[in-house]
């Protein structure tokens, strides 16, 4: 599929608001929402541990309550998707209390989401890229985010997602023009859903007040694991089918 030119973006990211209140509903992941070819790459974690595997790395579309279409990310490595299955259980948190004492991850995930964001669903390499970039950002726990090394990394990807995504994470702004929001869960992979802050002219205009932070403002993207084990388990593989 070709790629969405830069000007069609804005009109995409419109298009894939979720309409979620702040307190979600039943949520299903129904499949894939970047275009495909979907990546297929090996990752690994050492500590907690997550023996090496290959997974898809790709954007997914979801539905809350039936009627409320959305996308997000997966920040969870350690727990699966499975298409089809409603989740019944999700909390919303704010990245920042999702992260609790290591508000810098938010901070990254913030950056990432500024420098790549607008390209993230325009192609399967792209949406794999940042799928990558935010595992590396949550898992890593050197002060180098480098996919080839460390406690998290990724190999021999199906295209060139992981290239990707390291010229992303060695290029990251000085600040951050996005803020997210996290849908946890303790069945299902935690979700996290970006948006874009407001500019200082239009928090100006409005006279500081700040725009509602749900979900239901936000224009997003989904990348999730397919064949990732639940969390803390020796084995038992599940796969989004």
């Amino acid at each position: 599929m070709k790629t969405l030119p830069r000007m069609l973006r804005p009109i995409l990211a419109v298009a894939l608001m979720a309409a979620l209140p702040a307190q979600a509903g039943p949520v299903v992941v129904n499949g894939w929402a970047s275009p495909e070819p979907v990546t297929t790459v090996r990752i690994r974690n050492a500590n907690p541990s997550l023996q090496s595997q290959f997974v898809h790395a790709a954007g997914f579309s979801a539905v809350e309550n039936a009627t409320n279409m959305f996308v997000a990310w997966c920040v969870d490595i350690f727990q699966p998707t499975r298409f089809g299955s409603t989740v019944h259980d999700f909390s919303l948190t704010s990245g920042q209390d999702y992260f609790g004492l290591q508000p810098e991850r938010a901070d990254l995930l913030g950056r990432l989401a500024t420098r790549a964001f607008g390209d993230a669903l325009t192609g399967g390499v792209n949406a794999g890229a940042f799928q990558l970039a935010i595992w590396e950002i949550v898992n890593e726990k050197n002060d180098v985010l480098d996919l080839g090394s460390g406690n998290f990394g990724a190999s021999r990807a199906s295209d060139g997602s992981i290239a990707l995504a390291q010229e992303w994470l060695s290029s990251l702004p000085t600040l951050s023009r996005y803020s997210f929001d996290v849908l946890a869960s303790p069945t299902h992979q935690d979700l996290a859903v970006f948006r874009a802050l407001p500019s200082p002219l239009r928090s100006a205009q409005a006279n500081g007040v700040p725009e509602p932070g749900t979900l239901a403002l936000s224009a997003l993207a989904f990348g999730g694991l397919v064949a990732l084990r639940r969390r803390r388990s020796a084995s038992g593989l599940s796969a989004a089918v």
